[in-house]
């Protein structure tokens, strides 16, 4: 009630002072209101009964205990993995699997070298025919919105904006 007071005061003396000055805005954002004017009276507390209060507190301790129940009994469970278990009858086969490695003589070990060399010459020139491929188009681009640029600006920012066809998501 006094705070209703206090601003239709406060408006009718910016309507006075309108009159004599150049007209200002006064909104809501150039009203400071002090700690008694926001000041309102208490509400009363609820009393509630203490058994409701003790029932509401056993259930929230039995709900806690309840999940670290869970996550100790999920915590001991582990996912078996297969290919680490060795099936009893191969540990017994053991000796029976072993394999030893041939040598390889001189010839087939220069013979592989050679092998692993071409292979890498060969994926060398497969990135770098990629890269100059890319560049090409690139390029090609590049012209293609440089002649537009030159026949028609309004185009061309139309089409150098930038359009979210397809939204990126980081795995």
């Amino acid at each position: 009630n006094v705070l209703i007071k206090s601003v239709g005061a406060l408006f009718r003396v910016a309507h006075q002072c309108s009159r004599l000055a150049p007209p200002i805005f006064l909104g809501l954002s150039h009203i400071h209101t002090s700690a008694r004017l926001n000041a309102e009276p208490l509400k009363k507390k609820k009393r509630l009964d203490p058994a409701i209060l003790r029932m509401r507190e056993e259930r929230r301790k039995r709900r806690i205990e309840k999940g670290i129940r869970q996550l100790k009994k999920h915590a001991k469970k582990h996912k078996p993995i297969e290919e680490m278990e060795v099936a009893p009858k191969l540990q017994k086969e053991i000796g029976l699997r072993h394999r030893t490695l041939p040598v390889l003589d001189h010839e087939t070990c220069q013979l592989r070298e050679a092998m692993q060399r071409a292979w890498t010459v060969y994926c060398k020139r497969m990135h770098e025919n990629e890269a100059s491929m890319m560049e090409r188009v690139v390029a090609a681009q590049q012209k293609a919105l440089d002649m537009l640029q030159e026949e028609s600006p309004e185009l061309y920012q139309a089409a150098v904006q930038v359009t979210m066809l397809c939204q990126l998501t980081r795995l």
